[in-house]
């Protein structure tokens, strides 16, 4: 068999016991994911983790993801914005509530739609710790392209006309990192300051750059 016909196979299995499957969409892993399951399932749900709601980024993500799947994505706290919040990191350190981990934030989705079933686009290639935690059965969620390799998915992406990354970061999560935030500053400085107003220190990154470049 095929990787993909493998894919499909696991998939259908799941659907036979599943009525519904949510999927945890983040970027190009997930989107492909979606696609996948959207072909089988009876029901398909989806879920943005991020760290900023009402991005542009987002609309955009959710008006595709409407248009080619008619899903309604949904925006949740990202499990990493408790996590900045209690260390302090890019703004004070303040007590915050909600999931802390992946895992609680999955489990949290799970309950919130009545679905046991929480999809995602992890690769068991992105890392070899991520790799001994989905042979362990221990990373949390399931992951129907576990084996694929970033060019499994492009290729898939591409047969498929599911829009194709044009850079590090397209139409992936945003996130704290220096990247993510210097990109966002240079082309989306409406989703840098909904950024800014939850984490006011990260205009140090950008001043950073002015005063010392890219070394920075």
């Amino acid at each position: 068999m095929s990787l993909l016909a493998d894919t499909n196979q696991l998939i259908e299995s799941q659907a036979a016991c599943h009525d519904a499957v949510v999927v945890a969409l983040d970027g190009k892993d997930s989107m492909t994911v979606m696609d996948l399951c959207a072909k089988t399932f009876k029901r398909i749900e989806g879920f943005c983790m991020v760290y900023a709601f009402g991005t542009e980024r987002f609309k955009e993500k959710a008006a595709y993801v409407k248009v080619r799947w008619n899903v309604d994505l949904k925006e949740v706290e990202h499990y990493g914005v408790v996590q900045a919040f209690r260390r302090g990191h890019y703004c004070l350190p303040r007590d915050a509530e909600g999931p802390a981990r992946l895992k609680d934030a999955i489990e949290a989705q799970r309950q919130a739609y009545g679905v046991p079933l929480i999809a995602t686009g992890t690769r068991a290639a992105e890392s070899l710790g991520r790799s001994a935690s989905i042979r362990r059965g221990t990373w949390p969620g399931w992951h129907p392209i576990a084996s694929w390799r970033k060019a499994d998915v492009l290729a898939y992406m591409k047969h498929n006309n599911i829009p194709l990354p044009d850079g590090p970061g397209d139409m992936q999560g945003i996130s704290l990192d220096k990247e993510t935030i210097l990109r966002l500053y240079d082309g989306c400085r409406g989703d840098y300051e909904l950024m800014r107003k939850r984490f006011p220190f990260i205009e140090a990154v950008v001043r950073a750059r002015e005063w010392y470049g890219n070394a920075a």
